[in-house]
């Protein structure tokens, strides 16, 4: 029980110290850094669904099934 006590406080204090540790240009950076990764990552999900049904578009007009 202390343990684990001890290993959540000691995860707090870090966790907490590299927070308020930023100011507001390096939260505003990391913070477009994940929101442009997000985007991305989107980005290419829906093209890849996109590429299917092409296809199977395709497919199937030339006969194919």
């Amino acid at each position: 029980m202390n343990e684990t006590i001890a290993k959540s406080m000691t995860y707090g204090g870090g966790g907490g110290a590299f927070l308020f540790g930023l100011d507001a240009n390096t939260i505003g950076m990391i913070g477009g850094l994940i929101i442009g990764v997000i985007g991305l990552l989107l980005t290419w999900h829906y093209q890849r669904r996109r590429d299917q049904r092409e296809q199977a578009e395709y497919d199937f007009r030339m006969g194919k099934r």
